[in-house]
């Protein structure tokens, strides 16, 4: 034993040697080539292994200077530096992510490596995303192997940012993690070995991002290797001319204190193209006169567009937000909109950091890959993916306006962090991880389900000797699925003791490891059956950036194939319409020269999908949009310029909104809201859209308390005097009467906004859907800070859909928010449809959030927005619920046809049940399955009969066996919630949804 544990010995180190002997060749080779490159190493406390960095640096023989993170101020600090690494550098603070954008954008560039900014603010992180096109989406569970990609490309850039790799091959490994691309123009040049392709670097252009912490105490030779060809891909490509001010090379950092602002250079694009207008007529023309304040003439006629080549009379501004999930030079480049409250980069609180991960560890995975290449196989070790988690355990509960810039920028942070180590786990912090992994896997065995069920026969008294029968219909591999279930119910089981014997330790690391394996595993095959609304803003920049109708159609393309059933078409942003008009000052000089919406309409109809106009209403002037045109940032857009008086205020006398940089409209002004009238009017007059979406529905986020409110305009201040004969700027929150009128005066603007949209579109247009995109946040707080009563407007009917922006960093926290909200005491005979936001969450993720939003009583989702769909998620769609062929076309949009909608999901439910029974995966009795069955057929026959002969009396038939059917359900699962109490409370709530739609059927059918 001791002669061979020598021999090996001595075989380790000969083989060492000659491998650093071939390493030392490699890197004295190579360095001479990077000669002309001045590398910059920027040094942050972040990085917690500098020395060991520094110590890397060396041994790597890379001619480099140190840049002192705290020291970039402005890019003059960056002077002489041409190739920039960032070594696992966590936080990173905004103004610093754009002085280094500037920096490339001049002709920089960028190296980084490890989970680069992961303890900044969501904003930071989305700057990061763009400025890298890519980010870390979760750790391996265990050290790795990064090699080169090789021969994979057929396109010519694609190789050209691929093949730069390090030609020699380490046997060593480095603690690493997955990356994700994040724009189309990012490209994989490196892979872990054995995951089937999941990424460990990834390159644009200007950047390339190592995928593992550089400089850890393993795999010196890979980190050489590796950085030395990064940085030898830039040979000959960097702007000479970088070098600010001709400072000389090499440089130190600099060590004085420029000015912090940093203005930005972008560009606008200008398209050219011309497209027809787009003449259609597919409904039935009202007859009704038109309100004095809409458009004349009060029959419909699609076919006449007679404004949609008129030039309108335009200055050289161009539409706000930047989808401002972008970073701010793309947005420029792209025109790119902002959506109210969201669609922007979170802002999370001070002093809060956050961290990407669904699981804080993870293995070698084909997840990932499997999701970007589009194929259904499995690889044998998946990975598990990381949403942004908050290190808190729950959000703090100050005012919003205290710590954001943009209060509308939220999004909800996530509400549960669980670290590894051996920290003490309270009774509450116990309860609330065992809940959250349960009601995981309760998301994860129902997406299973749904899969698998799809082409199940559907009956109630299936036997399980017909279980090979049903397998045959469902060929999925579900073994390693089963496994992973078998494995969380086990910790679920033993953690509650694990936590009574104070072994923390354990009980953590089984719930991360059990968490993991969800991940990793997470089905996203199988057909989604059941109709549901699946829509899809379609955000401004991305419309400027097709610059044409073909470019549009690639993107109308993309979503037919994803199952996309609606389209909000960003229209009106920050007072530009992006069609030519009458009614608004100018067009949004952006998309001069083509009418974006005609073309929209003429490619959702032409696809089977809904267009719904998506209008900014009372937020109309923008400084970011300003900035991006050049205007002074004082501009206060094309409709406050011509009519001043029109302007909502703040209790100074202020027009800006301090915090989100945008102005408003005043509500209570009547010439205000006979302007938006028109607008609407002119929308549905000329347009076949098929529905319209009020957004900014709400005055400015105010926070009494601090004396920051708005509604201080001259319109609104008079009509309140008249009403009480006090001037409200005297009022304050400490007269509780009078400052409740003011409160209660200010919503009632807001209502009859909502209200004469809806008279003027249920009068003259009744064919086309109201919606309104809403804040979640609680009632009586919303109504204080934003005057934004929305229930009111359901429970009147005057809105057909409900889009709450129920954006969150984790799905546990999403359903929480969103449960509430679809009472039916809230929502009376309107359809809900919460979001998911795309932008501060892996793509497993946001598919665990749609699945999530399937398990609440909701009639679909809405994802925001179209330009976060990167190519994993939707090869998921295309799976899951893509349209193929031309038999997607006949399935129901609820909003559309209610009673065919609740038949349907109805069925779909069924075949589930009817799945688990015949793999003997339903725990019930059998005179309760008897007595379940009877009714079952007797429902469904019901619902079938009222799709297809929509009367009274066959829906109070429907309702009468659907609420005999829930009390039944509820007796006959007793058993089955004991053991999948998660999916008992998801059919449940899949049932109130069936009443839902009867109740909007009711309406909108039946005129009830």
């Amino acid at each position: 034993m001791i002669q061979k544990h020598s021999l090996s010995f001595f075989t380790q180190a000969l083989v060492g040697t000659l491998a650093g002997t071939l390493i030392g060749c490699w890197v004295l080779r190579s360095s001479t080539a990077m000669a002309g490159a001045v590398l910059g190493v920027v040094r942050s406390d972040s990085a917690t292994n500098w020395s060991q960095i520094e110590g890397r640096l060396k041994s790597s023989q890379v001619n480099y200077t140190t840049v002192d993170l705290d020291n970039i101020r402005s890019i003059t600090d960056l002077a002489g530096i041409q190739v920039l690494f960032l070594p696992n550098v966590e936080n990173l603070k905004t103004d610093q992510i754009k002085i280094i954008q500037q920096w490339v954008n001049q002709g920089g560039k960028l190296i980084a490596s490890g989970p680069i900014g992961q303890k900044s603010t969501p904003l930071a992180r989305q700057l990061l995303r763009t400025l890298l096109g890519s980010y870390w989406a979760f750790p391996l569970s265990s050290a790795a192997q990064p090699e080169a990609k090789r021969n994979r490309c057929r396109e010519q850039i694609c190789r050209d940012l691929t093949e730069w790799s390090p030609s020699f091959e380490s046997q060593g490994s480095v603690n690493g993690g997955v990356l994700i691309p994040s724009s189309l123009e990012s490209y994989t040049a490196g892979v872990w070995q054995g995951s089937g392709g999941s990424p460990s670097v990834i390159t644009t252009r200007s950047a390339t991002y190592i995928g593992w912490r550089w400089g850890s105490s393993e795999g010196a030779d890979i980190d050489a290797a590796w950085l030395q060809a990064a940085v030898n891909r830039y040979d000959g490509s960097v702007n000479p001319g970088l070098a600010v001010n001709n400072t000389p090379t090499p440089v130190q950092p600099s060590l004085t204190t420029p000015s912090r602002s940093v203005e930005s250079n972008n560009t606008v694009r200008e398209p050219g193209v011309q497209p027809t207008v787009r003449n259609r007529d597919r409904r039935t023309e009202a007859n009704n006169t038109t309100r004095e304040t809409a458009v004349q003439p009060t029959t419909r006629n699609r076919g006449r567009n007679t404004e949609a080549n008129r030039n309108s009379d335009s200055k050289n501004t161009a539409s706000d937000r930047s989808t401002e999930q972008t970073s701010q030079n793309r947005a420029a480049s792209q025109g790119s909109s902002n959506r109210d409250n969201t669609r922007s980069n979170r802002l999370t609180p001070r002093n809060q950091s956050v961290e990407a991960t669904p699981a804080t560890s993870g293995s070698n995975s084909s997840l990932m890959s499997t999701l970007s290449s589009g194929s259904t196989s499995r690889s044998p070790a998946p990975t598990t993916p990381n949403s942004n988690i908050a290190r808190t355990r729950t959000p703090n509960n100050q005012s919003v306006l205290d710590d954001f810039a943009d209060p509308s920028d939220q999004v909800a942070p996530a509400g549960l962090s669980v670290t590894q180590g051996n920290e003490p786990i309270d009774e509450y912090m116990a309860n609330t991880m065992r809940q959250e992994l349960m009601n995981l896997l309760g998301r994860f065995e129902n997406a299973l389900v749904a899969a698998n069920s799809s082409g199940t026969p559907v009956s109630l008294t299936v036997a399980s000797t017909q279980l090979n029968e049903v397998a045959q219909v469902n060929p999925i591999d579900n073994r390693a699925a089963t496994e992973v279930i078998a494995y969380v119910q086990q910790v679920l089981k033993d953690f509650p003791q694990l936590v009574n014997q104070q072994n923390w330790a354990a009980a953590r690391q089984q719930w991360l490891e059990a968490r993991q394996k969800l991940w990793e595993n997470y089905p996203i095959d199988g057909e989604r059956a059941g109709a549901e609304i699946r829509a899809v803003w379609l955000d401004r920049g991305t419309i400027v950036q097709a610059r044409g109708e073909a470019g549009l159609a690639k993107i109308f393309d993309q979503l037919a194939q994803a199952g996309i059933n609606t389209v909000f078409f960003e229209t009106v942003n920050a007072g530009y319409p992006i069609y030519p008009t009458r009614v608004a000052p100018q067009q949004n000089p952006l998309t001069q020269g083509w009418d974006p919406l005609a073309s929209g309409v003429k490619l959702a109809h032409e696809r089977g999908m809904e267009l719904h106009a998506w209008l900014w209403t009372f937020a109309t002037a923008n400084q970011r949009h300003n900035t991006l045109v050049n205007q002074p940032t004082s501009y206060l857009g094309p409709v406050l310029t011509a009519h001043p008086d029109w302007a909502n205020r703040d209790s100074r006398g202020r027009v800006w909104h301090e915090r989100d940089g945008k102005a408003y409209l005043d509500p209570a002004n009547r010439e205000v809201r006979s302007y938006i009238l028109r607008l609407v009017g002119e929308i549905v007059y000329n347009y076949d859209v098929d529905g319209i979406q009020l957004d900014y529905i709400r005055y400015p986020f105010q926070d009494p308390n601090r004396n920051f409110n708005f509604g201080y305009g001259t319109a609104g201040r008079e009509q309140f005097r008249q009403l009480t004969g006090v001037d409200p700027i005297s009022v304050s929150p400490r007269d509780s009467q009078l400052w409740q009128q003011w409160v209660n005066f200010r919503v009632e603007q807001v209502n009859t906004m909502v209200r004469e949209v809806s008279q003027l579109l249920r009068k003259q247009y009744p064919d086309v859907i109201f919606s309104v995109a809403v804040f979640p946040h609680p009632e009586q707080d919303r109504i204080r800070k934003i005057q934004q009563h929305w229930e009111t407007w359901a429970q009147q009917n005057y809105v057909d859909l409900v889009v709450p922006m129920t954006y969150s960093l984790d799905t546990n926290r999403l359903q929480r928010i969103t449960q509430p909200l679809t009472h039916s005491d809230r929502l009376g005979a309107t359809l809900i449809v919460p979001s998911v936001k795309l932008l501060d969450i892996p793509e497993i993720v946001a598919i665990d959030q749609i699945q999530a939003l399937r398990d609440l009583p909701t009639g679909g989702y809405s994802i925001f927005a179209v330009e976060s769909i990167g190519n994993h998620l939707q090869a998921f769609f295309n799976r899951t619920q893509g349209c193929i062929d031309q038999s997607c076309r006949s399935i129901a949009i609820p909003y559309r046809q209610p009673f065919v909608a609740a038949a349907d999901r109805y069925t779909a439910l069924k075949r589930e049940w009817s799945f688990l029974l015949a793999n003997d995966r339903l725990w019930i009795r059998d005179n309760e399955l008897q007595a379940l069955s009877q009714q079952a057929e007797e429902l469904a026959e019901a619902l079938n009969q009222l799709a297809s002969n929509p009367t009274t009396a066959n829906l109070k038939t429907a309702q009468s066996l659907l609420s005999a059917f829930e009390s039944q359900f509820q007796r006959s699962m007793r058993l089955q919630a004991l053991e999948r109490g998660y999916q008992v409370e998801s059919w449940e709530n899949r049932l109130a949804t069936l009443k839902m739609l009867l109740r909007y059927g009711e309406r909108v059918v039946l005129k009830q």
